[in-house]
């Protein structure tokens, strides 16, 4: 029998995973990958070493490198001793109000700040004005719902009434959709440029089923009363008919069954003529 060693899974190297990795795969995967990525790494130096001392190290925020309280531009450190010094981010606030308003008086600046605020209320109010237009018009607004499905989409448009109050009417959707099909039901506003989606839900297709209960009144019938009036032809005519003798074979056996009939028109004492009573025997039989 056979055996076999297993040996034990090792971790992979670790130039081979985590950052390490990494940089070995995308920029030194090759002799050219990695002179242009030496080379990137050599000009980024040159220029953002330089930027950074110039623009954060070397610069001058309030005070310059000598202590003092800068107030003018000869304050700064760059003036006072190019070699050493960076920017001087200092004159930005020294000169905040010549950077807004330029070289004109206080005074001619506070009506132009007076004038500003006068526009900038102005525009504000037109502004409302026009958002509440643009709320309380419902001819440049619109309502939809559309029923998304695995295989279609359908898009269902509403009305907005004067109030603002939107209605959808949805149509019937047989031969649309199958029962027991799954969606999501998205309502849209659309107004000029924007855009709501207020609402949005999933449902399920059923087919609804009518059912028609109809109530019939049943009348009584109301027995009917028949008077037959007994007489000798019809009593004649029920005992042919119990003993199963039609009018064929009275005819047929003419003289077999005479001497009978004859009898009984005898017995019966039938006043009309024996020829007379048997014709109306026969006319019933029919």
């Amino acid at each position: 029998m056979s055996s076999e060693n297993f040996q034990q899974s090792r971790t992979p190297p670790i130039a081979t995973t985590g950052l390490l990795g990494w940089i070995r795969l995308n920029l030194f995967s090759s002799w050219f990958n990695s002179i242009l990525t030496i080379f990137v790494i050599y000009l980024l130096y040159q220029i953002l070493v330089p930027f950074l001392n110039w623009s954060i190290f070397s610069a001058d925020f309030t005070h310059n490198y000598l202590g003092q309280l800068i107030i003018d531009r000869t304050f700064c450190t760059r003036v006072m001793d190019p070699e050493i010094g960076g920017a001087c981010w200092a004159i930005i606030f020294v000169r905040f109000y010549q950077f807004i308003y330029g070289f004109i008086g206080f005074a001619e600046s506070t009506m132009i700040m007076v004038v500003c605020v006068w526009v900038s209320a102005v525009i504000m109010k037109n502004r409302g004005s026009e958002a509440s237009n643009f709320i309380t018009s419902p001819r440049r607004s619109k309502i939809r719902a559309i029923l998304k499905f695995d295989d279609k989409n359908l898009m269902i448009e509403g009305k907005i009434a004067s109030g603002g109050k939107g209605q959808i009417v949805f149509p019937k959707l047989k031969g649309l959709t199958k029962e027991g099909q799954n969606g999501t039901m998205e309502l849209e506003v659309i107004a000029d440029d924007a855009y709501f989606q207020p609402y949005e839900e999933t449902f399920e297709v059923s087919v609804s089923k009518k059912v028609t209960v109809e109530v019939l009144n049943k009348q009584e019938k109301k027995p009917k009363i028949i008077i037959e009036k007994v007489t000798p032809e019809t009593e004649l005519m029920k005992m042919l008919k119990e003993n199963g003798i039609t009018k064929k074979m009275l005819v047929k056996n003419k003289s077999r069954f005479s001497p009978v009939l004859h009898n009984y028109y005898k017995e019966a004492n039938i006043k009309e003529g024996f020829n007379v009573f048997l014709s109306k025997v026969l006319k019933r039989l029919n």
